[in-house]
């Protein structure tokens, strides 16, 4: 009996104590890795970068890239963090919500 009677104290201890809203080290990556690949867009649409038709990649020389192509592929990688990075503040929001309701019912 003094065992359950533990067990109940020791949850209504972790219930009882503030939840406030954390991020882990995933979201915070995924938030870094955002910021940094929308400041290389902004700096290259607003800095005029343009593609040079002789320049080479690891000696590579790809012909009929236009700055267009970069332009669109620069978009699509931000929309995916944007939503990979909103899907894991949302998945937290979730978890902090189910936490404080649960203190609540306690």
């Amino acid at each position: 009996m003094e065992e359950n009677i533990k067990d109940t104290s020791d949850i209504e201890n972790e219930l009882g104590n503030p939840v406030f809203i954390g991020l882990d080290d995933k979201a915070e990556k995924l938030k870094r890795n955002l910021m940094l690949v929308s400041f290389c867009a902004v700096f290259t649409v607003l800095g005029g970068l343009k593609i040079d038709s002789q320049s080479s990649f690891f000696g590579l020389k790809f012909e009929g890239i236009e700055n267009s192509l970069l332009y669109k592929w620069l978009l699509i990688v931000i929309l995916y963090m944007l939503f990979h990075y909103s899907w894991v503040l949302l998945d937290s929001f979730a978890e902090w919500r189910l936490r404080i309701t649960g203190t609540r019912l306690a």
